[in-house]
């Protein structure tokens, strides 16, 4: 019974290459045509770029929290988040943060560009502190949620700022 089934096979897939042959019309793109669209058509299916119903554009893996005096932040900062032009990472911080930098700047003109930029990416400044004796400057803002929070410090170091950033872990990381 094997062999009856193996010919049945053979015959089949030699009656249906005989059709494509002569199929009236066919030219000598169609086979080309045929060909070509099962090979390309998984390679669309199977590699797909996001995941269903996911935004277009790259992810964002949001980092770990820690819990502090200020209360639970992200770790790091999310590329949404207002770069102040030519800040370097630093490593001068009272604790843990959400991102620590050093500016070649005084204090004043970094607090001015972190009131615009807060504002412009849709936080309400509750509080601009400073400058302080140590010449130190604090922005307090929340945004559309009261529970999303930033504080950004600005301490004169030199002829250096080092700007503290807290980034409250209750605010989307985007």
């Amino acid at each position: 019974m094997r062999p009856a089934a193996l010919a049945t096979v053979l015959l089949l897939a030699v009656a249906s290459v005989g059709c494509t042959a002569s199929t009236p019309g066919a030219g000598a793109t169609a086979p080309t045509r045929a060909t070509a669209s099962p090979t390309s058509a998984p390679a669309a299916t199977t590699r797909p770029t996001t995941a269903p119903g996911a935004p277009a554009g790259p992810t964002v893996e949001p980092p770990t929290t820690t819990t502090t005096a200020w209360g639970r932040i992200w770790d790091a900062l999310p590329p949404s988040f207002p770069a102040f032009p030519g800040a370097e990472p630093g490593t001068a911080s009272e604790g843990p943060a959400s991102a620590v930098l050093s500016v070649a700047k005084e204090p004043a003109p970094i607090a001015a560009f972190y009131q615009k930029a807060l504002r412009e990416a849709g936080y309400d400044i509750e509080a601009l502190a400073g400058p302080m004796e140590d010449g130190s400057t604090t922005i307090d803002a929340v945004g559309a949620d009261p529970d999303c929070r930033v504080q950004v410090t600005m301490v004169p170091r030199g002829g250096l700022s080092i700007v503290t950033i807290l980034f409250a872990a209750a605010c989307p990381y985007r």
